[in-house]
């Protein structure tokens, strides 16, 4: 970096370690009134003096925004460019006490003699207290319960050593002389260690269970060498500069980083040979992405960093544009439809319009906690509502003083006549633990489901009621977190044993064991015993799966290689492109299969060299899936689908409500197929007409979480059929444990204790009373090909299309049952549907039937599932992922200027109320974050708000974190361990986003003024 100044030593300009400058600086009388950056933003400043006791009257920038300021004796107003005021109050030492935000909602502090904040109060007068010692150090802070905790410092280091919860749990800490933390020991006595070197950089990390993760640096204190607690050793290169060049594993695989003269990187050389390129502006802003095909994405940038237009491999655009306060507004997809957003005057969402013209509005309370979600469904006139439909939904929400939810209420109104009147209501009801405020207990008009918990917060048991019918399902966990076992309603358990820090490597059922695992240097699974086969799995220099099989346990030949003619139950290889896609499927069975994508990864083909059959696909510009006849018939004006709302599909006829739910599906064969939705917007009814004239009618119940507990077949001719008529179904959490049917149960275990791909089946018979044990054999992506039972034996095997419908079941076994597809997606035989959590995937078009309940969160477009099942995972029916993550934000907060300079701790307190007050905001959201990471429950608890949401220790530590974008005072909330582990994806300037936005490490550690970025006591 260099810095230039002018004859009177006033900063002018700064410039990157390119020689580009970076900065300008202007000013009057040596006050600062210009800050610009080369074709970005410009900020002017206008004072009422020009001296050191000035003050900004107005704040202006090239992009339309202002700010004005007016000083009064006790309190100073703030007009921005929207006509919007906030009145800032103060006390007789300057200090802020009150807030009023632009719509009148009154924020307190009271402070003592010191200055220090003793009580914060919101606008609906709820209190938080704070209790100081005599170096300043908060001592205790009650919630607006009442409920406390207590905080214990070093005598001398004034460092915390002890933390008292509200339910009297004690996390203990201890320092040596230096200040380093050396334990941490939490409520259930569980102690994690560290050891420091010379330097004081940690250099070991010893686990409750004793194991110890050791780490080496070199002379410049740059971590070189990360050896896991089973001795596996990652190791770190940097350039000159102290850029991370290169990361190599435990097996030698090497990742190379390139970088520009600025210091972005430019390049990522993978182990297999393959790359990815990224370009930048003269701001070092990421301007566009080129994958290892040489597909490239193009991003347009606004002055400020905001996107303004991103450009796909195909020239299709997606554009985003914003009001004067640069709120997003209007987003404008690939087929040219917009999605409008509406804001109150404190910037709260209360109304959006849909792709299809379908408005949802939301209400609030004085503190900005929701209220109220009225579903209208889709519009008339051109996105607006001219006239109320005929029926909408009305949610209200109600909360406790701490604002935890404590009942939905819905109502279906109608307004036929001109006049309203309620069709329908239900209601949705929670409680908590008063004291570790845990949801105790959820109930709707279905169910009830009550939790419990250990001392650390974790859940040990969960009681459904459903029809009469009680179902418990408990869980014990090790000192790591991991989970050790799984108690069954009828007592029987699953046990888990791992090594290291939880790498699975057994699982056994009541003692018998149902699988040994071992795995390779990087704690992947190469090898399973399934019963009396094995199966054997090799992996690409990438990760990803290249070839699977099974043999015969004890038919390894003298030099340890295994006979591949033995128990050849499965044979499989897989190859993929240098962009990562499934280019070629290799099976004993069903031959070899290749894929064609397109250009941004959406499948055209998947063709099967042994037969010469194939399927072929095309989309519109905004991912809608065409028919053939649609797609060969390009240019004609009538390749879109309006809305996203698929109308056709090869001779499929779908049509929707105005909410957007999918209620009548034709299929070619002439058979009819029409669905019903509760006020969640879950499927409750499905009737089909078939085409030979009888008629089935299919219902089904869900729990206050949203997870399917039973279907069962309504109509006439229900029991004289020979199917099962009713199903009933436990979770253990949002995986399918077990289902009962006339027949039986059947329990399911899975690969790991956070998979959703199924590993085994155990089948308790009705009829004969004797336990049946069957293993799954699943592909690259998690589908099931086959099943096999103790013996090696092939009970099952099926052949899927290219958007995952079973269309060959082969049963072997007669009475083999495998309901699996994709990822906990669970096959409706009565209508076809896959059920998939949260919503029902329709696998002829590869679409969900609903629009997802966490909207634009879960991506563009509403309805669609991923451009390919080949590569592409959503377990719960939310948001699809690729299967090895990778970036996915699931919150975005804008900083204010006041703090952009400001300490993490700062940073965090404010991204993380925004976070919660999201969550408790919005109820999709929050049950859909909950369902990720259940612990969020217990963090948000914690009232800790200075870090980021995350828990665990070490290499074991799990959850959330914030990552500080390279977007100017952008927080967004990604997983902690993919930020862990794909570091040059999060960082593509080669550089923190704190360092990006100014102040860097001295910001971080709170050394800065955080609206200026000064150093602070200085002028």
């Amino acid at each position: 970096m260099r810095y230039d100044y002018d004859g009177y030593g006033d900063l002018t300009a700064v410039y990157g370690r390119d020689g580009k400058k970076l900065r300008g600086f202007a000013y009057r009388n040596h006050i600062m009134v210009e800050h610009s950056q080369p074709d970005g933003l410009v900020s002017r400043y206008e004072y009422d003096r020009y001296d050191t006791d000035g003050k900004v009257l107005k704040s202006s920038n090239n992009l339309g925004e202002e700010w004005t300021f007016d000083y009064r004796k006790d309190h100073t107003v703030v007009t921005d460019a929207l006509g919007r005021t906030e009145v800032y109050g103060f006390d007789e030492n300057r200090e802020l006490v009150y807030r009023i935000d632009a719509d009148g909602q009154r924020s307190d502090s009271e402070r003592d003699d010191y200055g220090r904040i003793t009580i914060e109060r919101d606008p609906l007068g709820r209190e938080t207290r704070y209790l100081y010692d005599t170096e300043g150090n908060v001592i205790a802070i009650t919630a607006p319960d009442g409920s406390s905790t207590q905080i214990d410092y070093h005598e001398t280091l004034n460092l915390p050593v002890a933390v008292n919860d509200a339910a009297g749990r004690i996390t203990a800490y201890t320092y040596d002389g230096r200040g380093n933390l050396i334990s941490i020991t939490d409520p259930a006595g569980y102690t994690t260690r560290y050891g420091y070197n010379a330097q004081w950089l940690p250099e070991t990390i010893t686990d409750a269970l004793g194991k110890t993760r050791r780490l080496q640096y070199d002379t410049l204190d740059q971590l070189v060498c990360f050896t896991d607690c089973t001795g596996e050793t990652t190791r770190f290169g940097y350039t000159e500069y102290g850029d991370l060049e290169t990361v190599t594993d435990a097996l030698g695989h090497t990742t190379l980083h390139h970088y520009d003269a600025a210091g972005n990187p430019v390049r990522t050389d993978y182990p297999d040979g393959s790359h990815e390129t990224f370009e930048y502006d003269r701001l070092n802003r990421l301007t566009a992405y080129i994958d290892g095909l040489g597909a490239k994405t193009a991003y347009e940038l606004a002055v400020d960093g905001l996107p303004l237009k991103r450009t796909n491999a195909l020239g299709h655009t997606f554009a985003y544009a914003y009001d004067k306060a640069r709120r997003l507004t209007v987003l404008t997809n690939e087929n040219g439809e917009t999605y409008r957003l509406d804001y109150d005057q404190t910037d709260n969402l209360i109304q959006e319009i849909g792709w299809d013209g379908k408005i949802t509005a939301y209400g609030y309370d004085a503190a900005g906690q929701l209220v109220q979600q009225t579903e209208y469904g889709q519009s008339t006139d051109k996105g607006r509502l001219k006239d109320r439909p005929e029926t909408w939904h009305i949610h209200h929400f109600k909360r406790n003083i701490l604002g935890q939810l404590i009942e939905k209420q819905s109502r279906k109104v109608s307004g036929r006549n001109g006049q309203s009147k309620d069709e329908g209501i239900s209601r949705t009801r929670f409680e908590y633990d008063p004291i570790t405020g845990n949801l105790t207990k959820a109930r709707n008009q279905h169910s009830s489901v009550e939790l419990a918990y250990d001392e650390l917060d974790r859940l040990i048991g969960e009681t459904t009621v459903h029809n009469g019918q009680s179902a418990t399902v408990g869980y014990r966990y090790d000192p790591l977190g991991n989970r050790i076992r799984t108690i069954l309603p009828d007592g029987r358990h699953i046990d888990y044993l791992y090594y290291g820090s939880g790498h699975l490597h057994q699982i056994s059922l009541d003692g018998e064991v149902i699988t040994d695992i071992e795995r390779d240097k990087l704690h992947r699974e190469i090898q399973r015993t399934q019963g009396s086969i094995s199966s054997l799995y090799d992996y690409d220099p990438m990760g990803r799966l290249k070839s699977q099989r099974t043999v015969r346990n004890g038919t390894q030949t003298p030099s340890g290689k295994q006979n591949p003619l033995a128990g050849g139950a499965v044979n499989r290889r897989y190859a993929y492109d240098k962009a990562g896609n499934l280019i070629q499927s290799a099976d004993q069975r069903s031959g070899v299969l290749n894929y064609v994508y397109d250009k941004i990864g959406r499948i055209q083909e998947a063709r099967n060299s042994q037969t010469g059959r194939s399927e072929t696909f095309a989309f519109d510009p905004a991912h809608n899936i065409l028919s053939n006849k649609t797609a060969e018939g390009k240019g004609k004006g009538n390749n879109i689908s309006s809305g996203n709302r698929l109308k056709e599909y090869n001779g499929i006829e779908y049509t929707y409500d105005a909410l957007g739910n999918l209620i009548y599906r034709q299929l070619p064969n002439g058979e009819n197929q029409y669905y019903q939705y509760d006020l969640e917007n879950q499927l409750v009814c499905a009737e089909i007409k078939k085409a030979a004239g009888n008629t089935e009618i299919w219902t089904y119940a869900y729990d206050p979480f949203g997870r399917r507990l039973s279907k069962e077949r309504q109509d006439k001719l229900a029991w004289t059929s020979t199917d099962p008529k009713r199903t009933h179904f436990v979770w253990d959490g949002t995986r399918l444990l077990q289902e009962y049917t006339y027949k039986g149960s059947y329990t399911y275990i899975y690969t790991d204790q956070d998979s959703y791909e199924p590993l085994a089946q155990v089948f308790d018979n009705a009829k004969d009373g004797k336990q049946y044990l069957a293993y799954f054999h699943n592909d690259q992506i998690g589908i099931p090909k086959e099943m096999t039972d103790i013996h090696g034996n092939l009970l099952w095997y099926g052949e899927y299309t290219a958007w995952g419908r079973l269309k060959k079941d082969e049963r072997v076994y007669k009475n083999a049952h495998q309901p699996f597809r994709l990822q906990n997606q669970y096959f409706d035989e009565e209508t076809g549907l896959h059920y998939n959590l949260m919503r029902y995937y329709e696998p002829e078009a590869g679409r969900f039937v609903n629009q997802d309940p966490i909207g634009l969160d879960g991506g563009d477009n509403l309805y669609w599932f991923a451009p390919s099942v080949q590569a592409w995972v959503d377990p719960l029916g939310l948001a699809t992922r690729p299967n090895n993550g990778k970036y996915h934000i699931f919150f975005d907060h804008k900083l204010d200027s006041g703090i952009r300079y400001s300490s993490d701790a700062v940073q965090f307190n404010d991204a993380n109320k925004a976070f919660i007050k999201k969550m408790e905001s919005n109820p999709s959201f929050k049950r859909d974050m909950l369902n990720r990471y259940p612990e969020l429950k217990e963090w948000m608890k914690s009232g800790d708000m200075s870090s980021s949401p995350n828990w665990g220790k070490g290499k074991n530590k799990q959850g959330l974190t914030w990552h500080h974008h390279e977007d100017t005072k952008r927080l967004v909330l990604v997983d902690y361990n993919d930020h862990r582990r794909n570091h040059g994806l999060y960082h593509p300037q080669r550089k923190g986003g704190r360092s990006i936005w100014g102040g860097g490490r001295p910001g971080r550690r709170g050394k800065l003024n955080g609206r200026t970025g000064k150093p602070l006591g200085k002028c």
